[in-house]
């Protein structure tokens, strides 16, 4: 493990089973989405103690069940959302020059005008002409610009459009990641700058100082069972779709958010590693959105929607309830392929696998289409004083991360705790940079410069080869498991299949044949670590914790 920077390795919960109480950081931050890493990583680089604290795994909501896309969102400018739209490109930009290729790659993206559309065309042309225009504003290559392909041209570029009839089709660039691993480097690059973070801690309350403001939280170990309390200088709601949530553990708070809830559908691959942009199908009120199909590990993503939270319900229980594709919703998108692509003929036993997923959106000032909201995002302190971030999107993380340290750098000086003059950080997630070589295995394309490490680490604990019993197009290693536990924080076997592997999305089973296999390489992992006897090798797979 000698030179592996900013590991979440379980090792560390030990440490923490001790420390809480006997330390106050800076900042305390709720949420191990990728805002909260962002906010972890913006605000350790800058200098401030940090503490960052994820009741599940980390990435286990709103970021790693995304469209998986940094992009400006196309669509946003018919909503006339125009600076939102450059701010965000300028990050997808900012991102693609400095991530690793597995976590920003620029895909063509291709939109076909249905034919005798040609006013749709025109305006389409224009919004994709102003699209590119913000981009190389700001400082995109001259090669990502879009092209315009005649019907002939783009049958023979993308089959998948069939005989439809076509006025027209718009190709252009955008960025597709993975969402739950860009997550977890980000967490790396908090934690190599001095950031502590822990899974599975769960605020149940807050705790007080002498004028009633929230002065730090009362948390659950949930592998533990254990309560531990630790003060912080300022705790910051980075929750994502459960900031009225946890801000409901403060008498009176005013609700912020109008979650709407987006499910995807994965089939085979039928585009050839291009991507749609599509319209979909009516939905029950008469709606048409925009929707994407994107190459995602060897199969085609279909998404997504925009539902509401059901009415009436329990509080805020739908988000933690409602997280899977519901029979309606894969129809709906299934119909709306099919719709665009003439001849694909794509039915419920094509799925390979689904998500669902809750966006943190900003309740609007009216009440509009579920598709309509806005996602920008807002940073307020709440009447107890803890600041909160709602909101936003994922290409945006990390200007919304410097906007709330800039805001929590202020209002530590006036609780008289001012930190010394800091400039903001320039924090990217750990490994190899886009442009530097990373080969053509899976490990070298997974992990750039780490490759050689994750090799080494396998080879210590006797994970050779692949790992046995997954049906995917680019079947994953054994020795990403000792990795994903020791350096990536992987603490149950669904932690490692949904979001380190993605097999959950990827594989029909979702993995379940070679769950085995999986947990004796965690508990070799683990048990190297911890230097473990046989019994504790048997007392761990016996109690594993939920997740």
């Amino acid at each position: 493990m000698r030179g592996v920077t900013g590991a979440l390795n379980p090792v560390r919960r030990e440490v923490w089973r001790a420390r809480p109480g006997a330390w106050a950081p800076d900042v305390l931050v709720i949420g191990g989405g990728v805002t909260g890493a962002g906010i972890a990583a913006e605000a350790a680089a800058r200098g401030l103690s940090v503490l960052l604290l994820e009741r599940g795994d980390f990435a286990s909501g709103a970021s790693s069940r995304s469209s998986k896309l940094l992009h400006g969102g196309l669509r946003y400018l018919e909503q006339y959302h125009f600076g939102m739209v450059a701010q965000a490109l300028g990050e997808r930009g900012r991102l693609h020059d400095h991530l690793p290729e597995a976590l920003a790659t620029m895909v063509p993206f291709h939109y076909p005008v249905p034919g005798g559309a040609r006013f749709d065309a025109v305006r389409t042309w224009a919004g994709i002409s102003l699209y590119d225009a913000m981009a190389l504003v700001q400082g995109m290559a001259w090669e990502h610009r879009h092209h315009v392909l005649g019907p002939r041209s783009a049958r023979k570029e993308l089959p998948a459009l069939g005989a439809s009839s076509l006025e027209v089709v718009f190709r252009y660039g955008d960025v597709v990641t993975d969402d739950a691993r860009l997550c977890v480097a980000v967490l790396r690059a908090a934690v190599a700058r001095g950031a502590a973070v822990l899974s599975r801690a769960e605020v149940r309350g807050w705790l007080r100082d002498a004028s009633d403001r929230v002065a730090g939280v009362r948390f659950e170990d949930r592998v533990s069972g254990a309560m531990h309390e630790v003060r912080a200088g300022l705790v910051v709601n980075a929750a994502g779709p459960w900031v009225d949530a946890v801000n409901a553990l403060e008498a009176g708070a005013r609700p912020r958010l109008r979650p709407t809830k987006g499910t995807h559908v994965l089939v085979p691959d039928f585009t050839g590693g291009r991507a749609l942009t599509i319209k979909s199908v009516p939905d029950a009120a008469g709606k048409r959105r925009w929707m994407f199909v994107i190459p995602f590990q060897g199969r085609s993503m279909i998404g997504t929607t925009d539902t509401d939270p059901p009415p009436g319900g329990d509080g805020h229980a739908y988000l933690d309830a409602d997280q899977d594709a519901t029979p309606a919703e894969v129809a709906y998108l299934l119909a709306s392929v099919n719709a665009a692509c003439p001849g694909v003929c794509l039915g419920p036993g094509d799925v390979v696998g689904s998500f669902a997923g809750w966006r943190p959106l900003l309740a609007p000032p009216k009440d509009v289409h579920a598709s309509e909201v806005s996602r920008e995002h807002e940073v307020f302190l709440t009447p107890a004083g803890v600041l909160c971030i709602a909101g936003g999107k994922l290409t945006t993380y990390r200007l919304m991360a410097r906007q709330l340290v800039d805001e929590a750098v202020l209002e530590l000086a006036r609780r008289g705790r001012a930190p010394r003059t800091m400039s903001p950080g320039a924090v990217w997630p750990v490994g190899v940079r886009q442009g530097e070589a990373t080969g053509v295995g899976r490990l070298d394309r997974r992990f750039g410069s780490e490759a050689r490490q994750v090799r080494e680490l396998g080879e210590a604990l006797g994970a050779a080869g692949h790992l046995a019993g997954i049906d995917v197009p680019d079947p994953p290693l054994e020795a990403e498991i000792p990795w994903a536990v020791l350096v990536e924080g992987a603490l149950t076997p669904r932690d490692i299949l949904d979001r380190r592997l993605r097999l959950g999305l990827l594989d029909r089973g979702r993995g379940s044949a070679a769950e085995g296999r999986l947990m004796d390489l965690m508990a070799g992992a683990l048990g190297y670590a911890h230097g473990w006897t046989a019994e504790d090798r048997r007392r761990w797979l016996g109690g594993q914790v939920g997740g």
